[in-house]
């Protein structure tokens, strides 16, 4: 009997030694990863990716739900504190709306980007620009970001 408990204690300590190593050893987080100075994001749960250029080091996410759409808010820091800021010391460069299929219209400012059979994808990115984004940002880097998605 002793025999037999200390098979099963053993076999549930090398199973959770197992465990742990996985966790120890996973793949890392796409938007904890650089690759060729450029950030990947990736968001499982509503089916998309994008690449982030390596200005947007720093970067933090916020979701939030609207009616049929969730949004995905990317910020940036900042220290213009001229700058009306959302989120204290950062901007907000980019939005991506995931809406319910249904749920769908056009609004201002968003562009659509593709559609899945029960989402509609949409982008919005800045007008005004805190004082240091001024020579940072351009047109380029966000046709980069716009390019970059990828819908599951």
């Amino acid at each position: 009997m002793n025999k037999k408990l200390i098979y099963i204690i053993s076999g549930v300590l090398a199973l959770f030694l197992i465990i742990g190593l996985f966790w120890v050893f996973r793949a890392p987080k796409p938007m904890d990863v650089v690759q060729n100075g450029v950030y990947n994001y990736s968001n499982e749960n509503l089916g998309f990716t994008l690449s982030l250029p390596a200005e947007f080091q720093y970067f933090q996410t916020q979701s939030k739900q609207g009616d049929g759409y969730k949004d995905i808010e990317i910020f940036v820091p900042t220290t213009d504190k001229s700058y009306k800021q959302e989120v204290p010391d950062y901007a907000k460069p980019l939005v991506i709306r995931v809406y319910d299929k249904d749920k769908y219209k056009e609004e201002p400012g968003f562009e659509k980007k593709g559609e899945t059979d029960d989402k509609v994808y949409a982008l919005k990115f800045w007008n005004d620009l805190p004082k240091e984004w001024k020579g940072k940002w351009s047109e380029e880097m966000k046709n980069y970001i716009l390019n970059s998605m990828k819908i599951d």
